[in-house]
């Protein structure tokens, strides 16, 4: 059973503190996507007169742990989920409140882990601007109304 694969940290994790947090500070993810939209601007042009930088091995590295981090999230979460569909319905799991659907315990845990990825996951853009390679409108923009939307 997943009980024997959880660990007691998991368990005991109480979302209300991070939630309460998180609504206490709702300026964190404005500041964080104003100086996220002033670094994609001015980062190309730094590099306009720069050779690409070299950072691939990092950026497989990042890439990878972004993707285990993903993977574990999902196998914490997904039980979670199915159960919610069978016992409360679409609507409820979407609608209801998210601290009694999702907020607790292991689910939890990593429901909030994967919204605070949000911050580290834009050091992917640095890694486009250091090799030179274009910022698209789609790249950004997913990022900002991303962490605009978990705030």
């Amino acid at each position: 059973t997943l009980g024997k694969i959880t660990t007691q940290w998991e368990k005991n994790y109480d979302a209300n503190h991070a939630f309460i947090w998180m609504l206490d500070h709702p300026m964190v993810p404005i500041v964080t996507v104003a100086i996220y939209l002033v670094l994609i601007a001015v980062g190309p042009k730094m590099m306009e007169r720069r050779e690409p930088l070299n950072f691939r091995k990092s950026m497989a590295l990042w890439n990878f742990s972004i993707s285990l981090f993903s993977m574990i999230g999902f196998t914490r979460v997904f039980p979670q989920l199915v159960h919610n569909y069978a016992t409360v319905g679409v609507y409820d799991n979407f609608c209801g409140d998210p601290v009694k659907a999702y907020g607790q315990a292991t689910t939890g845990l990593w429901v909030c882990l994967f919204v605070l990825s949000k911050f580290p996951e834009l050091i992917d853009t640095f890694f486009l601007v250091v090799h030179k390679k274009p910022v698209i409108f789609l790249h950004w923009y997913h990022h900002v109304s991303v962490l605009l939307y978990c705030r």
